[in-house]
């Protein structure tokens, strides 16, 4: 007799289990659901079966190969989805006699003996194997006579229309006459199509009535109760090897001591740790799990690694490759999807699906990023909100604004409706720019504020940056106070009455205005006559800075003055056309001066009257020298800026961390009067200790003009030097080793501590610091040639990459 077993179904139910594999490949008992029916199909002396594949097909022919059980295995791989009785069709002209068709992922002990011998005593031609289930509302409810001859079927009744608890398994035994009746190409279901035509037509279709298990592994919850039945041994299927106790254990399983294993399977080469409990859960193979670790009800798959005193709760599935760290805690019905990292100490209470890893923090270099939809989504931000909002309390007052994308719009509502859930008020700025949110925190008694923007960098991942009650950016401690509410959803919704309300600040543009020209020489700019090239970058700035240059008389042509929100980020050809357009226009109109504006408002690109980019170090050297003109004091940089700064004559340099936030931080000290950095970001703080682009070329023009001074004069004077950047890839577990590493060979060397290690040589300097947000190293390197420079941070590099490989 020939078989045709249907396994090109996506398993879209399991997933994220059947990402890597087919459903039919889902192991009970230590072999995949397949295995059993091939099994099955050699007691019913089948020996030809014809397996129809679609999804992952390499995957089953792979591991079954073109035999098993002595059973001769023919795999079809039909064009398109053609159903489960269109993919029959297919195969037509290879079905000459009885045959049996029956799903690939169906796990039961049927003797399918008994339904061959029906078939054939009724002379049926076609026979449903049927069985008895107490809820019967997911399934093909069947109707038959005394004899066994269906009158009617429905397909997955409601309650109202259950008529018996009799229904369909999916198992068939048919002649190939039927198949006359299906249409060539075409999507067909046997249930749904077949069968109906069948009874119109009057042909005798029968049921035929097993006992035995019987169970449609339908989504993750059956596919664990499965395999916790042949473990408790409700289903006679042979599994991949042996019983010890009460649970099923593969080959070369490796266990420590004091582990508790309970009504478990574990697969083939599994590494289990001292004292772990794993209690009525399945275990791929190849699994590492380390001591005192403990999993209740769940499935981890193929190679998955977890780290020390780790607790997988009840329903979890942790699919192939993911690596959880040490101390984690994976929360009730959690879902990781393939090849996904989860920091150690951090709580997962929501399924890891599109992100690469879910981290212990939520905050990076730029705030807390992520792929917009994916990895920020509403409810994430919702979530956010109400973070926020219980850490600076109920009643507190709290400004929020955004750029112009739709997608930041959608994410700074979700984030409010977040923040009046817990007793927030909202003043709403909508589409602002950075700095004069920044500037009206604080004048009403604002608590905080939250901007969220589409990422410069990447188009589609989005940027929520949260100041504190200054204007500046929280501090690591009040992150960190944000993130434990977070993770643990450690909040309190306020009842009806006491939800917050949202309002529009009045006068916020008002206050910024006010504020910059105040603490600005607006004579002398008048007096002047400024002719500026101002590319906008389509930035909210457009909604204000107009009016500022129109008081200052300044002749402006003005690019990208308007705000699109499809262009709240640039690729980089965009980018670099706009900058050979901007460079252009200013020798043609012989502008004094060009700048370039982000699309947040806070950082420049200057161009000299010749159309010359400075940018980087040099527009930082040149800022402070050009400033140092009017006043003698102390100015912050970071601690990667060139060296040179230190000689700008009546200027005493303090170096700060690279991170904004440090530098903003620094800014506030008393006596600070400048802190920049090395890209565009510039603070003048006699107006507001932030980067603030439209006021930091106010002030530009300010000194110009009353030491009647063309920036190229400046950057002339620059002296010689070379800075190059390097990254070299390192595991997060390994940056501490690598630091602890750069200190023991700096033990007799000149270093700096500030951010990172700095070693001073004589004529250069290096710096390494372990980035943020990545797995890297980052190095810098000051010398005087590039040679010099070249062979420092080569050596550097050389150095970091022996340690590693010592891991």
């Amino acid at each position: 007799m020939k078989a045709v077993v249907l396994a090109g179904g996506f398993g879209t139910r399991l997933r994220p289990l059947t990402i890597e594999f087919p459903k039919p490949m889902a192991l009970v008992g230590n072999a995949p659901m397949m295995e059993h029916v091939l099994g099955l199909l050699k007691e019913v002396d089948v020996d030809d079966v014809y397996v129809m594949l679609y999804y992952q097909p390499e995957v089953i022919k792979g591991y079954f190969g073109e035999k098993k059980y002595g059973l001769k295995l023919n795999y079809i791989l039909p064009q398109k989805d053609l159903g489960t009785c269109g993919c029959v069709k297919f195969i037509e002209d290879k079905l000459n006699e009885t045959f049996i068709v029956l799903s690939g992922d169906v796990l039961t002990d049927f003797d399918l003996k008994k339904a061959y011998e029906f078939h054939k005593k009724k002379k049926s031609k076609a026979t449903i194997v049927l069985t008895r289930v107490s809820n019967p509302l997911s399934f093909g409810i069947v109707i038959t006579d005394e004899d066994g001859r269906i009158v009617r079927f429905l397909e997955k009744p409601t309650w109202g229309e259950v008529f018996s608890d009799t229904i369909n398994t999916g198992i068939y035994i048919l002649e190939p006459d039927v198949l006359r009746f299906v249409p060539k190409d075409t999507d067909f279901d046997f249930s749904k199509d077949l069968y109906p035509l069948l009874l119109k037509n009057k042909v005798p279709i029968y049921g035929c009535i097993l006992d035995g298990y019987w169970k449609d592994v339908g989504n993750l919850r059956q596919y664990l109760e499965s395999n916790l039945d042949f473990v408790n041994g409700k289903i006679r299927i042979k599994g991949k090897g042996k019983f010890v106790g009460n649970s099923f254990f593969g080959e070369n399983v490796k266990i420590g001591k004091g582990v508790k294993i309970d009504n478990s399977v574990i697969g083939d080469g599994v590494k289990i740790g001292d004292s772990a409990v794993i209690k009525d859960s399945v275990i791929y193979p190849s699994v590492e799990i380390e001591r005192k670790v403990k999993i209740t009800r769940a499935v981890l798959s193929y190679r998955v690694k977890v780290g020390e005193l780790v607790e997988v709760k009840n329903g979890s599935v942790i699919s192939d490759n993911c690596i959880i760290g040490r101390r984690a805690v994976i929360g009730e019905n959690v879902k990781i999807w393939p090849d996904k990292v989860v920091d150690e100490d951090s709580i997962l209470t929501t399924s890891l699906i599109w992100r690469d890893r879910w981290q212990n923090k939520l905050f990076g270099n730029f705030g807390i990023t992520g792929l917009i939809n994916k990895e920020i989504t509403p409810e994430f931000a919702t979530k956010l909100g109400a973070s926020i909002g219980a850490y600076l309390g109920e009643g507190s007052y709290v400004l929020t604004s955004r750029d112009a994308h739709q997608s930041s719009r959608m994410i700074k509502r979700a984030i409010i409706n977040g923040l009046i859930s817990v007793g927030v008020k909202v003043g709403d700025m909508r589409v602002s720019p950075i700095p004069v949110v920044r500037y009206e925190i604080g004048k009403e008694q604002e608590a905080g504020g939250i901007h969220v923007r589409r990422s410069p960098f990447d188009g589609r991942v989005v940027d929520i940056l949260i100041f504190n009650n200054t204007g500046g950016n929280i501090s690591a401690r009040q992150e960190k106070s944000i993130e434990q509410l977070f993770f643990r959803e450690d909040f309190v919704r306020v009842s009806p009455d006491k939800v917050g309300h949202i309002v529009i600040p009045p006068r916020a543009y008002d206050y910024y205005v006010d504020g910059f020209l105040h603490n600005i020489d607006v004579e002398s700019i008048r007096k002047r006559r400024f002719k500026i090239v101002l590319d906008y970058s389509f930035s909210p700035a457009s909604i204000i800075f107009p009016q500022i240059l129109g008081k200052l008389n300044i002749e402006v042509i003005a690019l990208n003055s308007h705000i699109d929100p499809e262009k709240t980020s640039r690729l980089r050809e965009e980018y670099n056309s706009a900058v050979k357009n901007l460079s252009s226009i200013i020798k043609t109109v012989k502008a004094d001066i060009g700048f370039m504006l982000d699309n947040g408002a806070e950082k420049i690109m200057i161009f000299d009257e010749r159309g010359r980019v400075i940018s980087g170090e040099k527009a930082l050297y040149t800022v402070i020298k050009l400033m140092s003109l009017e006043k003698k004091g102390k100015v912050v940089v970071p601690v990667n800026a060139i060296k040179e700064i230190e000689g700008i004559s009546g200027i005493k340099v303090e170096y700060s961390p690279v991170h904004p936030r440090s530098i903003m931080e620094y800014a506030k000290k008393e006596d600070v009067i400048f802190a920049g950095d090395n890209r565009g970001g510039y603070i003048f703080t006699e107006f507001q200790p932030n980067y603030d682009a439209m006021f930091a070329i106010g002030k530009i023009l300010e000194i110009m003009s009353k030491n009647e001074i063309k920036i190229s004069d400046i950057v002339k004077e620059i002296p010689e030097y070379k800075l190059l950047f390097s990254k070299v890839s390192c595991p997060n577990e390994a940056k501490g080793m690598i630091m602890r590493k750069l200190m023991e060979f700096g033990k007799k060397k000149r270093i700096v501590l500030i951010d990172g290690v700095k070693f001073l040589f004589k004529s250069s300097w290096v710096l390494a610091i372990p980035d943020q947000d990545t797995s890297f190293i980052n190095i810098w390197v000051e010398a005087k040639s590039n040679n010099e420079a070249k062979r420092i941070i080569e050596n550097f590099e050389k150095r970091i990459k022996n340690w590693l490989k010592g891991i």
